[in-house]
C-alpha cells in the first residue's frame, strides 16, 4: 500500500554556489518533506516496548547500549549494517587542493599538505551518511510525493 508524503517548497543555501555580485550564498527552491511530528526516544521505547511486550526499561537500556556501539565502530572507522534497515558510516566534505607535482605523486601530495596544515584546515563538513536498504528501501518505493503550498 503507498503512502502520501508531502512536499512543500522552501528556501534554502545549496551547495557552495555564491552570487558572483555579492559573494553571498545563493539560496534555491527545493522540495521539503512535511514533518507531522517528532517522535521522543521515550515514544519510541514505549512503542516498541509495547509492539514486543518487553519492558519499556529493558527496551531502554538495550537502545542505548546499541547507541553506544554504533558510536564507537563509526569513531573507529568501520560501516555499520543494522539489520535490513540499513548502513551507517561516518563522512566527510573537505576542501580540494592543487599540486604542481605529477599524477603518480599527487596522493604522496596531498598527504603531505593535509599533515602540514592538519586535516580540521580543510574540513567543510562531518557527517554520518545512511543507506536504506531491505525493509527501508522498500518503504521508499512505497511513497508518493505531492507537492503541497503549506503556510
Amino acid at each position: 500500500m503507498a503512502k502520501t508524503i508531502l512536499v512543500r517548497a522552501a528556501l534554502r543555501d545549496i551547495g557552495y554556489t555564491k552570487d558572483p555580485d555579492t559573494g553571498v550564498m545563493q539560496k534555491r527552491w527545493v522540495g521539503v518533506p512535511v514533518k507531522y511530528s517528532n517522535l521522543s526516544f521515550e515514544q519510541l521505547c514505549q512503542n516498541i516496548s509495547e509492539s514486543l511486550g518487553i519492558p519499556k526499561s529493558t527496551i531502554r537500556a538495550g537502545v542505548i547500549a546499541i547507541a553506544k556501539q554504533i558510536r564507537q565502530l563509526l569513531l573507529n572507522g568501520h560501516t555499520i549494517r543494522l539489520g535490513d534497515l540499513m548502513y551507517l558510516r561516518y563522512s566527510t566534505i573537505c576542501k580540494g587542493e592543487f599540486t604542481d607535482n605529477t599524477p603518480a605523486a599527487d596522493e604522496a601530495a596531498a598527504q603531505a599538505i593535509f599533515n602540514e596544515g592538519g586535516v580540521r584546515e580543510y574540513l567543510v563538513t562531518e557527517h554520518i551518511l545512511t543507506k536504506p536498504i531491505g525493509t527501508l528501501k522498500r518503504a521508499l518505493d512505497e511513497i508518493n510525493c505531492r507537492v503541497t503550498v503549506v503556510e
